[in-house]
Order: structure tokens, then sequence, then C-alpha cells
């Protein structure tokens, strides 16, 4: 009987770490920029590091998501800090 509890709870246990955790690329306390560029974003591209630049691994499975996730989580924070000119002729 105890073999079936600690069984079972050691099924329990180990199916919590069955996923990863999701990633997540908010930037919290993003302020407005006390300088601002005269120039329009129009374009930000996101791409893997180098082998030589990489800082660490990302999970096999979530590979195909980070550049997307990262891309848009840094748009987002330049766009709150207003950093860029909309009406600038400037690119």
């Amino acid at each position: 009987m105890r073999k079936l509890i600690a069984a079972a709870f050691a099924a329990l246990l180990l199916a919590g770490c069955a996923s990863n955790p999701p990633l997540n690329f908010s930037v919290p306390g993003v302020g407005v920029a006390q300088q601002k560029v005269d120039a329009d974003m129009r374009s930000l591209t996101v791409t893997f590091a180098r082998p030589d630049e990489a800082k660490g691994k990302i999970p096999a499975a979530a590979q195909h998501e980070v550049p997307q996730m990262w891309q848009s989580a840094l748009t987002e924070a330049l766009n709150r800090m207003a950093i860029f000119s909309d009406s600038s002729s400037r690119r």
C-alpha cells in the first residue's frame, strides 16, 4: 500500500515537470524617453544569435516562437518609451 501511494505521489510530482514554463518577454518598468530620436521606426528584425554570441540555450519546443515574442515585446517597449517620432520623414 505504501509503495502504491509513493508511486502515485511521485507520478503527480513528476507530471508537473513535464512542460517548460511559458516564456515571458514583457519588459516591465519602461519609462518615457527623455531624448527623442528624429526618425520613425518602420521595422524591427529579431533573429537568433550566432553560436559564438549565445548566452544560453533556448528550449527546442520554443525556438520557432522566441524571435516573434521577443520582437513584439521589444516593439511594445519602444512604443511605450515614445523615443521615435511617427511623423518624421527619416526612417
